[in-house]
């Protein structure tokens, strides 16, 4: 009896068993604490990888805007990309939309988008696999939209500067492992003025018809030919009027004439006198012409008003009355072609002669008679001849005309108009 004793009493003070329990429950708290870590950062994880999938489709969408915008400062959607391709490839509207896949790439509207190789090529992340972005050109139409965009209202504007006021909206929405960012701005054509030489007169030869004692190339400017001084010279004139026998025996006595028919300047002769204006500024100024819807292949007489008017080819007759005006002046470009102005008209801006066929035409090209009157000045490359003379000043330089040279430079974005927005627009990827 007394051992039983004992042994209860030695059973009832071992504490043994409170260990157990008390390394399950601390096993217990620390599995619990391991599964909360966990799940924390399992969901930090995930919030980081949606908030860099959320950065890349705002980068995405960002380049390809910005991408748009190059596009547009080297073939600005203007009226004249709503006509039917006058002729010239370059004259097709602006795509509905610009994504990945459209247009084809190789094609004249692909030159118009964003290049999707250059925007993959600068998305080389993860996140970036199978992203996909589009871009959409609009018109800004009327109040409020000149400021304000909606989804709804700009969908249904033409994908050109309709109103001509130089502004469109650009629209880019990007998809990154499904998370979306859309990006609008409205933009503005910035026009830059071009360099070109600044002369009344400046072509392969001149020949004035009128031998009177009157000026008829006035203002001062300067006045230029390529042809060599020669005697008598079986091409004909070479500066205004023969010399070498008859009236004026040599070169002294015919610029001392000279004097009196253009007043205010020496006329000089300069074989290596070379175009009026580089091949890349004169890509520019057709590239306006084109977006203008001023580009023709034949003259027509009623539309050579025009900040810049290009003709192709043919035969010009400018019409009597004004042709722009001293407050706008214009630019006439005639790639092979000549022009006479011989009615009562006056042209105030720049004629400039491409003179540009093969052969090129070494006869008049500009032709100024009558009460025919070019307010600015007369530029013809190459061997072509201007041809003046009246009972009045036929060419009067006019330094201010010369601003009309302008083309389309950057296509910025206006201040202030630049923000991202909700929501998607359905792509459709045709022509």
């Amino acid at each position: 009896m007394n051992h039983l004793r004992s042994a209860r009493r030695r059973l009832a003070r071992d504490e043994g068993g409170w260990a157990l329990v008390t390394a399950l429950m601390l096993m217990a708290v620390m599995m619990a604490g391991g599964v909360s870590l966990m799940a924390a950062v399992d969901t930090e994880t995930n919030s980081s990888a949606v908030e860099r999938q959320r950065e890349t489709a705002f980068n995405l969408a960002e380049a390809a805007l910005n991408a748009q915008l190059f596009a547009l400062s080297r073939d600005w959607a203007g009226k004249g990309m709503a006509a039917n391709a006058a002729a010239n490839t370059a004259a097709n509207p602006y795509p509905k939309w610009c994504t990945q896949n459209w247009p084809p790439q190789g094609s004249t509207a692909a030159l118009r988008c964003p290049s999707s190789p250059a925007l993959t090529s600068a998305f080389a992340s993860a996140d970036a696999a199978g992203a996909t972005w589009a871009t959409t050109v609009r018109d800004d139409g009327a109040s409020p939209l000149d400021t304000f965009y909606s989804d709804d209202a700009i969908a249904s504007q033409p994908g050109y500067d309709a109103n001509e006021n130089g502004k469109l909206w650009v629209r880019a929405q990007a998809t990154a492992r499904g998370r979306t960012r859309t990006i609008v701005a409205l933009v503005q054509a910035q026009q830059q003025e071009e360099d070109i030489l600044h002369a009344a007169v400046a072509a392969g030869r001149l020949n004035l018809t009128n031998d009177g004692n009157k000026p008829l190339i006035d203002g001062g400017g300067p006045v230029m030919v390529r042809c060599p001084m020669v005697p008598n010279d079986q091409n004909g004139p070479c500066l205004g009027q023969e010399f070498g026998g008859g009236r004026f025996k040599d070169q002294a006595d015919l610029m001392e004439f000279l004097q009196t028919q253009i007043p205010g300047t020496t006329p000089t002769s300069n074989p290596a006198l070379g175009p009026a204006m580089t091949p890349e500024a004169v890509a520019r100024m057709k590239a306006r012409a084109i977006a203008d819807g001023t580009y023709f292949q034949t003259c027509d007489p009623s539309k050579l008003s025009g900040e810049v008017v290009w003709i192709v080819q043919g035969t010009c007759a400018a019409p009597a009355g004004n042709i722009n005006s001293s407050n706008k002046p214009g630019m006439l470009i005639l790639e092979n072609g000549t022009i006479s102005v011989t009615a009562q008209t006056d042209f105030y801006g720049v004629v400039y002669a491409l003179n540009a066929g093969s052969p090129r035409i070494s006869g008049p090209v500009v032709t100024v008679h009558a009460n025919g009157v070019i307010h600015g000045g007369v530029l013809v490359d190459g061997p072509g001849v201007v041809e003046v003379g009246s009972s009045a000043s036929n060419v009067v330089y006019t330094p201010n005309a010369f601003k009309a040279v302008e083309s389309y430079g950057t296509a910025g974005v206006i201040q202030n108009t630049w923000r991202e927005i909700k929501g998607t627009l359905p792509v459709q990827e045709t022509p």
